[in-house]
């Protein structure tokens, strides 16, 4: 069918890939524009602008309440006015096959109206419809969205008595471009075993057996050590027990593995599905193993699969980012309730900058002024140096003093600020210079700063603060500073040291459990945004990364820095690798380049007083790691005051995800992207058609679905509006002249 030959409304996918006018793929039920978001309240705009993108949220039955929102793309023709098209959801419990016995008589969940005046037009609601999740054992609701404009074929009204067997499924549902179904539930993307279990129903009038096929299909999964079992067992009108499954086997990505089973009519069970990841790899967001049911039939004497149905697992790190929001939330919560002004802050904090109010969650720089390096001798006035009286101003830069010299004393004083009557303890940890500090990496023993006792045995060095004092904020010096003693010179891949400082509070936690260093708290993380959702509400961590022009009058500074992604993170995460010029002269210019040809910014000409260009950057490996070289060139001019030079590493995440919601859209945290991102298909692209691949003489089998991404050519460019995507600042390194 034409897309002229579709009647005048608005039409949902039942698929990203689905084609209403043409390929409707009714029955595979991975629906893009179903859209459940949980408490999210994305913007109307973003919902459109996203439409190739699919941007569900798992339905969380500890959440209040599910907002489901609805788009689609407009048929508009003969006519100058508005198309309207009301569409009416209904949630049923889930079953692998979604016959319509299933549905036509269910509870309608809520009605919306889509309205359109152009052709191609892509509208999406304005107000959700609510949805009330509740456990169910096992089982998830599928969803089915009926529009009411006319379709060429018709549904018929009484459809149960239409549909017999899976012939009338194909005929009156798995046509209807009007019919859209969402048959899927989501999944941690750090476990280790996960089962899906659903409904499986074979209604037949007319052979005795129906011959079947039964997929397993992944998209986007992890490369390695990814197994997948499948098990039926249920019984026939008769009481006649019948079951078929697939052992335990390896699946890799855009693999199909599927078995052959002959179905007796009528028949009733349950099909598990179960995925293994005993090696604890990270899923990528939107990664899939669905299952899926085929007809077998016979044409010409080849087999021939017709998609009966299919459900889904998705894996999203949103199930790991809620978890940590809604701790940290439920920890400001209960300092509140102890003592602290108020439920957005703590009763002991590290600022990220000298404005820092304590207010939670913030924005992070690692530029700290409560780690101070005040040189290789000890302040002899540091209670006016650091003190009350200087707490907003950053000593160490107005005195330009670096992190470490090596081979001699270094000493480091800290600060803090607290809210209430508290007590506690604090570390230093020194690091090679490098941009994504991520616990696991910076607790290392080499890096913890080191105390002698007594008897000259080293000991980590704790300092501690007891204060009875009830003004917020309450400035808190550590006297006593931080030595640490003959450092090695940095590695060649570095220039500089960064200091990270963290504070365990004396008593227990908001769970009753007793204080830990963050770093023993925190383990390892497995996604970029469950690492930056911490980050970004963590009062107990601070981060100072930064050096100093050593020779000013030199025609140009050079600065050295390095970035690890960390082992357990999944290779589909999205970067960006920023370069941002702050206070040069004009007619100066600089530029970076790396170890990866990936990440490199040539010749930025400094024209303002803060410029910025950048590198998009997915698919590196866990473990990946990335040496940064950048360059100023003054190019005849003279380095000014307060000149900083820096490479940011930011995570680059979905705006219609948790996390931006939660911290973007409601405490305007991260910078929402305005260019386009412009990407090339590679092999390790999740729904990736490699031409020639699938060739005519290989075996038939069932076709695939795709998953959650858009099938794309290898070797392909595309482009994807930057307004759906928000970037935060993960790690900062730089050098600066004269910045106080």
């Amino acid at each position: 069918m034409a897309l002229s030959q579709l009647p005048n409304g608005v039409y949902l996918r039942s698929t990203i890939n689905a084609k209403p006018e043409t390929d409707p793929q009714v029955l595979a039920a991975f629906s893009p524009d179903i859209i459940p978001m949980g408490l999210t309240r994305p913007d109307h705009d973003a919902l459109i602008a996203a439409y190739d993108e699919f941007i569900a949220h798992d339905i969380d039955s500890t959440e209040s309440k599910t907002r489901i929102y609805l788009r689609g793309k407009a048929v508009v023709k003969d006519t100058s006015g508005t198309v309207e098209t009301e569409v009416t959801l209904k949630a049923v419990p889930n079953e692998l096959i979604l016959w319509p016995q299933a549905w036509v008589n269910a509870p309608v969940v809520g009605h919306s109206t889509l309205s359109a005046s152009k052709d191609g037009e892509v509208v999406a609601t304005h107000t959700p419809i609510v949805y009330n999740p509740t456990e169910k054992l096992g089982r998830h609701d599928a969803f089915i969205a009926q529009a009411e404009t006319v379709s060429a074929a018709g549904t018929p009204k009484d459809l149960v008595k239409q549909v017999q067997n899976w012939r009338d499924l194909v005929k009156h549902v798995g046509q209807d471009p009007t019919v859209t179904t969402y048959n899927a539930v989501f999944a941690d993307p750090r476990s280790t075993e996960i089962s899906l279990t659903t409904r499986f129903r074979m209604f037949e009038n007319q052979a005795n057996v129906v011959r079947m096929a039964f997929s397993i299909e992944a998209v986007g999964t992890p490369s390695d050590d990814i197994d997948v079992s499948l098990s039926c067992f249920g019984v026939t009108p008769d009481s006649k027990h019948f079951s078929f499954g697939q052992s335990r086997t390896t699946i890799r990505p855009s693999k199909l593995i599927y078995i052959n089973a002959a179905v007796p009519k009528n028949f009733d069970g349950n099909i598990t599905l179960s995925v293994f990841n005993d090696k604890q790899h990270t899923f990528g967001d939107y990664s899939s193993i669905s299952v899926g049911a085929y007809a077998v039939g016979v044409v010409n004497g080849q087999e021939t699969y017709t998609l009966l149905g299919a459900e889904h697992m998705v894996f999203h790190s949103d199930i790991r980012v809620k978890k940590v929001l809604k701790k940290f939330a439920r920890v400001r919560e209960a300092q509140a309730t102890n003592g602290a002004t108020d439920a957005s802050t703590y009763p002991f904090y590290f600022r990220e900058s000298v404005t820092d109010n304590g207010q939670f969650p913030r924005t992070t720089a690692g530029h700290s002024p409560d780690i101070q390096p005040l040189g290789t001798l000890p302040d002899a006035n540091v209670q006016t140096d650091l003190g009350p009286g200087n707490y907003t101003v950053d000593v160490s830069d107005k005195r330009s003093v670096g992190t470490v010299v090596g081979n001699v004393s270094n000493y480091i004083y800290l600060r803090g600020t607290t809210n209430a009557p508290t007590s506690g303890s604090v570390r230093l940890f020194a690091v090679p210079c490098s941009l994504l500090l991520y616990p696991s990496q910076y607790s290392q023993d080499a890096y913890i700063i080191l105390d002698h006792d007594t008897g000259g045995d080293p000991q980590t060095a704790i300092r501690t603060y007891n204060t009875q004092s009830e003004e917020s904020p309450n400035p808190i010096l550590f006297s006593e500073p931080f030595n640490f003693s003959d450092p090695p010179p940095p590695p060649p891949s570095s220039d500089h040291y960064c200091l990270v400082a963290e504070c365990k509070p004396d008593g227990v936690d908001s769970d009753g459990e007793p204080y830990v260093w963050p770093h023993e708290e925190a383990g390892d993380f497995a996604t970029g945004s469950e690492y930056a959702a911490w980050i970004y509400n963590q009062p107990y961590v601070c981060q100072r990364n930064i050096s100093y022009a050593r020779n000013p009058n030199a025609p140009s500074q050079v600065f050295y820095t390095t970035f690890t992604i960390p082992p357990g993170f999944s290779s589909a995460e999205n970067w960006q690798f920023e370069l941002r010029a702050i206070n040069c002269p004009p007619g100066s210019y600089v530029e970076m380049d790396s170890s990866d040809a990936d990440i490199a910014v040539a010749n930025l000409a400094i024209a303002g007083p803060d410029q910025v260009a950048g590198c998009q950057f997915t698919g590196k490996a866990p473990g990946f790691t990335c040496q940064v070289v950048i360059r100023w060139y003054a190019n005849g001019t003279t380095i000014q005051n307060g000149q900083r030079i820096e490479g940011n590493l930011y995570l680059t995440e979905l705006y219609t995800g948790a996390m931006s919601y939660e911290l973007f859209k409601r405490h305007k945290i991260g910078k929402r992207c305005e260019s386009t991102i412009v990407r090339t298909v590679r092999a390790d692209y999740p729904n990736v058609d490699i031409p020639g691949k699938n060739v005519a003489s290989q075996k038939p089998q069932p076709p695939k679905i795709g998953g959650a991404h858009t099938r794309r050519q290898l070797g392909e460019r595309y482009v994807s509006p930057g307004t759906i995507y928000v970037n935060y600042l993960v790690g900062s390194d730089g050098i600066g002249y004269n910045l106080g």
